[in-house]
């Protein structure tokens, strides 16, 4: 008879985020927006998790505090089981080799006065990480594409391209726990991306990497990620399979996201199209977030926030529509789809 063993614990795990930006004013101290509202969420090791939304929706402000380099609000992180942000500066130093950071602009990532081999050396020597960091270095430039002679080199000698894999070896080099790569190619010409997001692909299976990957483009998300997370406005609606949430979306908003992407055959219907802008963060509209620019809102939705529910297959979607229609012109038709209750 064999015994089932429980679940091994998430790497990530995520409850109730919340996050306010900074207030403002001298005398009269006002608070400032909320930027994430509750998100909930695990991430389970050797998982890339995908966030994708538009630009302002918080996936950047989520990134940092799971890398630990801002505190939330209110809410719980943990990361191996420890706060993301420890208090005290010895144990923030030992938290940076377990979390680490890509960031979009790697030519603000990276020193200018400083060569590129020193660079990647850097965080093994504070680490001791390495006996011989310098050889290390070099090992590292290799195994993302680049030569020996790059060390020697600045940044400002690099393509942008190069950079980039510049700025992912300093992060592996340390063997984090985690990593955030935001937005990692957006910067990059489309043949460049290709190019890094392969060699992240190839990292992924020879290091086993567990992270987050943020981009607002769905297509690079699907092709790195195991699960996607769609915010709208600080808040997870849809979350699931990458392949799933591709495919067949059930939010209005992730339908509209992928609905936008150009078809490569000709003739080829979109699905949705997003229209209008989102609210001010700082004045969010009651009920649903996304109802304004809704095209199948209903009364409900303008009063009630939807709560996340499971919608099978591992997915967890945030509406009161069971499942949107299937094509723009079922819109009028709307109201017959049937309503999930409490």
């Amino acid at each position: 008879m064999s015994i089932a063993l429980p679940p091994p614990p998430p790497l990530v795990d995520v409850t109730a985020l919340r996050f306010a930006a900074p207030g403002t004013g001298r005398l009269i101290r006002r608070p400032g927006p909320q930027i994430l509202n509750g998100m909930s969420f695990r991430v389970a090791r050797g998982e890339m998790l995908g966030v994708v939304g538009e630009s302002g929706c918080g996936k950047s402000t989520l990134g940092r505090l799971l890398a630990g380099l801002d505190r939330p609000t209110a809410g719980h992180v943990t990361v191996g089981g420890d706060d993301p942000a420890p208090r005290g500066r010895r144990a923030y130093r030992q938290s940076r080799a377990r979390l680490q950071y890509v960031f979009q602009d790697p030519m603000s990532a990276l020193n200018p006065r400083l060569t590129i081999g020193y660079q990647i050396a850097e965080g093994l020597r504070a680490h001791g990480l390495a006996a011989d960091p310098g050889r290390a270095a070099l090992h590292w430039l290799e195994r993302v594409g680049l030569s020996a002679a790059h060390a020697a080199r600045y940044p400002h000698q690099l393509s942008g391209g190069q950079r980039q894999r510049v700025v992912i070896a300093r992060a592996l080099s340390v063997d984090p726990l985690f990593t955030v790569f935001d937005e990692p190619v957006s910067a990059l010409d489309v043949s460049v991306q290709a190019q890094v997001l392969n060699l992240l692909a190839e990292l992924r299976r020879e290091l086993g990497l567990t992270g987050v990957f943020i981009s607002h483009d769905l297509r690079v998300v699907r092709y790195v990620s195991d699960r996607i997370a769609v915010i709208y406005l600080g808040e997870i609606v849809e979350i699931g399979p990458a392949d799933a949430v591709f495919h067949h979306p059930l939010h209005p908003y992730s339908r509209a996201l992928i609905g936008a992407l150009l078809s490569p055959a000709p003739g080829t219907a979109r699905r949705s199209r997003l229209t209008g802008t989102p609210p001010d963060i700082s004045a969010p509209p009651p009920g649903c977030r996304f109802h304004p620019r809704c095209p199948w809102a209903m009364d409900r939705c303008r009063v009630e926030a939807p709560a996340p529910r499971p919608a099978g297959d591992g997915r967890q979607v945030s509406c009161h529509l069971d499942r949107p229609p299937a094509t723009d012109a079922a819109r009028d038709r709307a109201p017959q789809h049937r309503e999930v209750t409490a």
